[in-house]
């Protein structure tokens, strides 16, 4: 987080704010997925919904009579588990960044109105922000609690239903991705529109009192 201090320091000087803007989040939004640890909050009831799913799936598994398919069919599984846990860690831990972020922004947000600055525009984008970021978690949360479920069937009918898999995974991804992104979007908002208030004539004290 040591990266935004800066960027926040600096969103009241007018001639950084274009850069301000096209960097702000970039560190977060690309962090990588390898290094985050497992959110232990859901750990539990995850794991115990993975074991049962992959005992429902060896039972299933004995009607394949290749050994190697059924070998296959178990890697698989298990890498798509992994990777849901994965990608849902880190936009848990990109959410807190952004979280994190927002608090800065309210700090500066607080000082700009104690400065006598008209900040009714920026408590609205704080207010979007903190909405979306509360949704996004909502989602990611619902996210991390999905398991998937490799409908075996025939050995000819496995590739089409590791495939179907494999695109729900990735679509229900999307959905939370997205989420992330419509939450770094608005604290962007929040941003923009605190750093378009620096140049602001200071408000009479009449004005000030009614923020």
């Amino acid at each position: 987080m040591a990266h935004f201090c800066p960027l926040l320091t600096l969103v009241y000087n007018e001639a950084m704010r274009t850069k301000i803007l096209s960097a702000v989040f970039s560190l977060a939004l690309l962090l990588p997925v390898g290094a985050l640890a497992q959110t232990t909050s859901t750990a539990s009831s995850v794991q115990a919904r993975i074991d049962a799913r992959k005992s429902a799936l060896q039972a299933k598994l004995t009607k394949i009579k290749d050994e190697a398919k059924r070998k296959m069919v178990e890697k698989i599984d298990a890498n798509i588990a992994d990777l849901n846990t994965r990608m849902t860690d880190h936009f848990s831990k990109v959410l807190d960044q952004i979280d994190s972020v927002l608090t800065r922004v309210i700090t500066r947000t607080d000082k700009a109105q104690s400065d006598g600055k008209n900040v009714t525009l920026v408590r609205t984008k704080i207010t979007d922000a903190k909405n979306a970021i509360a949704t996004a978690r909502t989602k990611v949360q619902a996210q991390a609690a999905k398991t998937y479920t490799i409908n075996v069937t025939t050995d000819t009918a496995l590739k089409g239903a590791v495939q179907t898999v494999r695109k729900a995974l990735n679509d229900d991804l999307k959905v939370a991705k997205d989420a992330v992104k419509a939450a770094h979007e608005a604290v962007r908002q929040a941003i923009v529109t605190l750093a378009s208030i620096a140049g602001e004539a200071t408000s009479t004290p009449a004005a000030s009192n009614n923020q």
